[in-house]
């Protein structure tokens, strides 16, 4: 997909929707979690699916609506930038 046929509409509308939702998420640090990471502008990894989704693993929880999460992915990438977990 190039940067010209991104679907930022509809990753708008669904974050009008995720952000004004009215329901409390309990997250724990070390749980693996799908997240709606949207379309993102330019060469960063855009979520997939109808709710632009990824998965992150929840690495410090600070407070119940504040965290620090790490984005995964299922490819191989062999750089400076990428640690694999096994």
């Amino acid at each position: 997909m190039n940067n010209f046929s991104k679907d930022f509409d509809t990753w708008n509308e669904l974050k009008k929707n995720l952000h004004t939702r009215n329901e409390e998420i309990l997250f724990h640090e070390r749980e693996v979690w799908w997240c709606s990471m949207g379309v993102n502008i330019g060469f960063e990894e855009d979520g997939k699916n109808k709710f632009f989704e990824r998965p992150a693993l929840i690495v410090k929880k600070f407070s119940r609506d504040v965290l620090w999460m790490l984005p995964l992915t299922r490819s191989n990438k062999v750089n400076k930038y990428h640690y694999r977990i096994s």
